[in-house]
């Protein structure tokens, strides 16, 4: 207690006890923050893969905690019991791992890598993650990594493992997202992608001025800043979906068309195909707009699942009421022959397991973009065909 008392007189003299408020109120200004975040997720917004966004968020929140606690250790502003100071480092770079990894398996959804839903292959990914682990025990009989001498904080000689274990997810989560971003496949998600790219960086930037200048708390400032801008973004792409079937609205295709139209390369083809749901009036009139409802999932799920297996890179809408729309950089209208096929395959196994009272059907037009087109042209060329086709139905159906 002599020396305690001895530590915070001292404090006061060098004026460092605002210095350790200011700290400490940045640090649970950015947990407030975070916690905020998760909230508002769970509430309303709802990104690809919540629970490792979340996962992270709370990772991040222990990053942040764990570092007040170091620095008022530091201090003396409370006490430095070894055990508990070395418990609480040991902390601090265990939640940057499950960060970082949380980010790693965040990228891997995004590309919808499948070995993120197994377990097993998951485990296999953590090795570095419990290499680390295994590291900071050790490192309690052997301080290589860090320790304490004559109530002082010291790194060891091979410190930095810390971070080359920690950090080393984030990297291969940007190189994921990097190469995704360049498949045509990830067309659709290009935007996503190379804005996920250039996320770490500020937090890598201010974990670099941190590690040199530890006094300064710009890491968790940075990760916030961060962590508040994918909330942003996720809360404007919820407005751009349609809130029944969860497939792009009007707006947000549009957007996205026009994006494909600018990027387009002159031997590069471009397919916009419309499609309804045939009779769907009847449905709604006799069995009631719920089972309308249900129809129109039923038709989306089918859509999504069969331009993913023909096309991974088109992109899906919902284009208003029973209206579906879709576009596809293909090679030949094969593609739009195939997509087509694949519909109908899925609303037969649809059928099959929900056993409804009705059929569902659809009519389809297809067209080729031409330069000299709008957006407004081919979309209203793919309509016409769609109602010629239509026609010809009720003529069949007379």
């Amino acid at each position: 207690m002599i020396y305690f008392d001895t530590v915070i007189r001292n404090q006061l003299a060098r004026g460092d006890i605002p210095y350790l408020v200011m700290y400490t109120e940045v640090n649970l200004f950015c947990i407030i923050l975070l916690l905020q975040v998760i909230r508002r997720s769970r509430d309303s917004i709802r990104l690809k893969n919540q629970e490792d966004f979340n996962r992270a968020l709370l990772s991040a929140c222990a990053v942040f905690a764990s570092d007040t606690l170091i620095v008022l250790m530091d201090y003396a502003a409370i006490p430095m019991i070894r055990w508990v100071y070395l418990l609480i480092k040991d902390a601090y770079f265990f939640s940057v791992g499950v960060m970082s990894f949380a980010w790693f398996i965040h990228a891997q959804n995004l590309v919808n890598n499948k070995f993120v839903n197994h377990r097993k292959d998951i485990w296999k990914w953590s090795g570095m993650l419990i290499a680390a682990v295994i590291l900071l025990l050790i490192n309690w009989k052997i301080p290589f990594l860090f320790g304490i001498s004559d109530h002082t904080y010291k790194r060891g000689p091979l410190f930095l493992l810390n971070y080359v274990f920690g950090y080393s997810y984030i990297v291969m989560a940007v190189f994921v997202a990097l190469r995704a971003s360049f498949q045509k496949e990830h067309f659709a998600d290009k935007d996503t992608l190379r804005s996920f790219i250039c996320l770490p960086f500020p937090p890598a930037l201010a974990g670099i001025s941190q590690y040199y200048y530890p006094k300064i708390p710009v890491l968790c400032c940075a990760v916030t800043a961060i962590i508040e801008y994918m909330s942003m973004k996720a809360a404007s792409t919820l407005i751009s979906l349609d809130s029944l079937t969860q497939l792009n609205n009007r707006r947000r295709f549009v957007v996205k068309l026009q994006s494909a139209i600018d990027e387009l390369k002159p031997e590069e083809n471009l397919y916009v195909m419309i499609m309804d749901i045939d009779y769907f009036k009847a449905i709604n009139d006799t069995y009631g707009h719920p089972e309308g409802d249900e129809a129109l999932l039923i038709a989306s799920r089918s859509i999504a699942k069969a331009v993913g297996r023909i096309d991974r890179s088109s992109v899906i809408a919902r284009y208003g009421g029973d209206e579906f729309i879709v576009f596809s950089r293909a090679e030949g209208n094969d593609c739009c022959e195939k997509i087509q096929k694949a519909i109908e395959e899925e609303l037969k196994k649809e059928k099959e397991v929900k056993q409804k009272p009705y059929d569902i059907t659809m009519s389809y037009g297809f067209v080729r973009y031409e330069p000299n087109m709008s957006i407004a042209d081919v979309v209203a060329a793919a309509d016409q065909k769609l109602y010629q086709i239509k026609q010809e139905h009720h003529k069949q159906r007379i």
